[in-house]
């Protein structure tokens, strides 16, 4: 019996597929790559966490080949520890309590273990309504097997979930790298929430402790003291903490040795004596501080003087000014830049409330000109400025910045002249955020395409309504398309600011230049390559007629 070509040909497709297939399953490396973009994601939403574990079950039902590898990220990241209860038979609810009632055999305990040692993070996700456990369940796992979680690496605790502080504690005795602490917990078993508090910190902050990054969001300041000891710590941030910034506490955070990033605020209840302030040593490390929210002029100062660190790399500042007068505080401001010119490479400053003397002018070559390894400026500036000529005349000598944001509400926009001199200068840029004057653009001419990497250009709205910073019709549509594209060819994105609170909305007019952009790189591009068929063409004719 003869087979057909068409027949010998489905059967060698149908082998070889079948035969790629088995040597995918059999690849656990690849698997768990592609498993892990199916369910494996790092979202910090619950929302996001229960579809991701309803696709990984999907995965895991599917095939035996792919259960283990789906089985793994499943118990990669928990809620909370109900799943693992639940593998317990003895783990019953009594009267609307659950309790770890009877004998737990070692089979049942071995497969406890055996997807615990999965959990890499807990979420915090509180039980439903109907899942009161009892304290002592805690207890009972912390006894017989301390860490019951061996492998958990990361924790968030929200006191508003409803989370057991027993239950963090329980956390405490893993080798935890990551923690997030959010709203004081609640009391229990006669300790108050100070205490409590204090007692999870106390666990937290162990002689052994790994901890490398810690976010504390309203918690008490007196939880921080000498008997803590992170002494991997690399970041911490303090959120709407509660009560004041004591000697105590910046000793505490200014002695951790590898103290790399710091975030907090400084408020003008937070004061330290002369003495304190005479000290030396502190921060040494640090490479990055962001001051929260708007920081007191008068503490922020003083708290910046203790800083020893020669290398700070990132300094993000909002001060609260005070008025009538601010021309002081932005010289010492000033100063504070200056004494990190040769390491800084990301400053956010806001000069937004300084109220300036009259005749009084902010010195903006003496806040950037002598940045010369920034990459990244956000400046937000509401003050007097002689020109907007100036303003960028003082950022011409930073040649490295890569992300530029101008938040500047001086009447008259930028000119596409000051635009263009500022690309020149500063050829690096692949962010920019500027207030840009669209009234007045001259006509476009043929102008050489530049070379220049712009990614994203953001118009910044310009405060005076007679000054239009937007195309107005389709001629100052297709103007400022054209203007754009020569000077920057390489833009991706083109869109008019808008503040978080106004959500995702559009502009429609700035849709239609960045449309019209594109069209311009389109019509660019097919051209490039209809010139090179053309020169190939005639080499090729030049080779034959030789």
């Amino acid at each position: 019996m003869s087979v057909s070509p068409s027949t010998t040909d489905s059967l060698v497709l149908s082998s070889s597929s079948r035969g790629a297939r088995e040597h995918c399953l059999q690849n656990l490396d690849l698997l768990e790559e592609i498993i892990q973009h199916i369910g494996g994601g790092s979202s910090a939403k619950i929302n996001d966490l229960r579809r991701d574990r309803h696709s990984l079950l999907q995965v895991a039902l599917t095939c035996r080949a792919l259960s283990p590898s789906a089985t793994k990220f499943l118990w990669r990241s928990l809620g909370n520890l109900l799943p693992l209860l639940q593998l317990l038979p003895s783990f019953t609810e009594r009267n609307g309590t659950y309790y770890l009632l009877g004998a737990i055999t070692p089979p049942e305990w071995d497969k406890f273990d055996y997807y615990a040692a999965y959990v890499q993070e807990i979420r915090d996700e509180s039980f439903p309504d109907d899942a009161k456990v009892e304290p002592s369940v805690y207890l009972q796992l912390a006894i017989r097997k301390a860490p019951i979680l061996p492998n958990l690496r990361r924790i968030k605790y929200m006191s508003a979930s409803g989370c057991s502080p027993y239950q963090v504690l329980l956390y405490a005795l893993s080798p935890l790298r990551e923690v997030e602490m959010r709203g004081a917990p609640d009391s229990e078993a006669g300790f108050d929430t100070a205490t409590m508090g204090e007692v999870i910190f106390t666990a937290l902050g162990s002689a052994n402790s790994r901890i490398t990054t810690l976010v504390l969001t309203g918690q008490l300041y007196t939880i921080l003291s000498d008997h803590i000891t992170l002494d991997r710590l690399e970041s911490l941030t303090l959120e709407d903490m509660k009560g004041t910034i004591d000697t105590s506490v910046v000793r505490w955070i200014g002695s951790i040795p590898t103290l790399l990033s710091l975030t907090l605020r400084i408020r003008e209840q937070d004061s330290w004596d002369q003495k304190f302030l005479s000290s030396r040593g502190l921060f040494k490390a640090l490479l990055h501080l962001q001051l929260e929210g708007r920081t007191d002029p008068n503490s922020g100062r003083l708290f910046l003087r203790l800083i020893s660190s020669e290398i700070l790399q990132t300094l993000k500042m909002h001060p609260a000014w005070l008025r009538p007068d601010a021309s002081k505080e932005i010289v010492y401001i000033q100063r504070v830049i200056a004494q990190w010119s040769k390491s800084l490479c990301d400053l956010e400053l806001s000069l937004s409330g300084a109220t300036m003397s009259r005749g009084d002018q902010i010195d903006l070559k003496g806040l950037f000109g002598h940045l010369h390894r920034l990459r990244h400026l956000n400046f937000l500036l509401i003050a007097q400025i002689p020109d907007a000529g100036e303003l960028l005349s003082s950022l011409y000598s930073l040649p490295h910045l890569e992300t530029l944001e101008l938040s500047i509400t001086f009447p008259a926009g930028l000119g596409m002249d000051l635009v263009t001199q500022l690309a020149q200068h500063c050829p690096k840029l692949q962010f920019l955020q500027i207030p840009l004057a669209i009234t007045q653009l001259s006509l476009f001419s043929t102008t050489p395409v530049s070379e220049h990497n712009l990614k994203t250009l953001v118009i910044f709205p310009t405060p005076d309504p007679l000054l239009n910073d937007q195309p107005s019709s389709l001629v100052d549509v297709v103007n400022v398309a054209r203007h754009l594209d020569r000077l920057f060819p390489r833009l991706t994105a083109v869109r008019y600011y808008l503040p978080e609170r106004f959500g995702s909305q559009e502009n429609e007019t700035w849709e239609n230049v960045q449309e019209l952009v594109f069209a311009f790189q389109d019509v660019r591009r097919c051209t490039k390559i209809q010139q090179t068929g053309v020169d190939m063409h005639r080499r090729t004719a030049s080779l034959v007629s030789e």
